[in-house]
């Protein structure tokens, strides 16, 4: 299905990235039909293009990349609804809102959209009576790509490599 954005022209999206809300997003309501897809491979960023409206974009993640403990429980009407099981689980994304830095991205515990991919229908959940917030910073500690990087070294045991011993033994 071809889709026209304002954020990224023309896209060729297949029927598979194709959802519809049961319900509409909240403050959407003339748009329940999107095309949900990756930012990249491997991210944990998705895109939620509108279909009908090309300027109606919005920015998902995967919650569970980021918060390890977050939970919550799927009313036993909505699961139904949707044809959730706990063989066919929901697939679990929140609205993420980019400020000024990116350190400073927060997502929306408080509403994740939940998506049935066997069936291609999606719901935005409001949890009730949660100490979850609707503008939970993304990276609570703050965002440095060295701190990342040398976190990541650590755990993989990669030593940083000296450029400077390296260009003076190659030439």
């Amino acid at each position: 299905m071809r889709i026209q954005t304002t954020r990224f022209g023309e896209l060729n999206v297949p029927a598979e990235c194709i959802i519809r809300f049961v319900s509409s997003l909240a403050g959407f309501p003339r748009h329940k039909r999107f095309a949900l897809f990756p930012y990249e491979e491997n991210s944990p960023f998705y895109i939620l293009q509108s279909v009908s409206n090309a300027e109606l974009t919005f920015l998902l993640v995967d919650p569970y990349r980021f918060f390890n403990g977050y939970v919550f429980e799927v009313e036993d009407d909505l699961a139904e609804t949707l044809g959730f099981s706990d063989e066919n689980p929901p697939a679990v994304y929140t609205l993420t809102t980019l400020h000024d830095k990116l350190e400073d991205a927060t997502v929306n515990l408080l509403g994740p959209v939940l998506v049935n991919w066997a069936n291609r229908t999606a719901v935005q959940m409001t949890l009730q009576n949660s100490s979850y917030a609707v503008r939970q910073p993304l990276f609570p500690e703050g965002f440095s790509l060295e701190r990342k990087r040398d976190e990541i070294r650590a755990k993989q045991n990669v030593k940083p490599v000296n450029y400077e011993l390296r260009q003076e033994a190659i030439g």
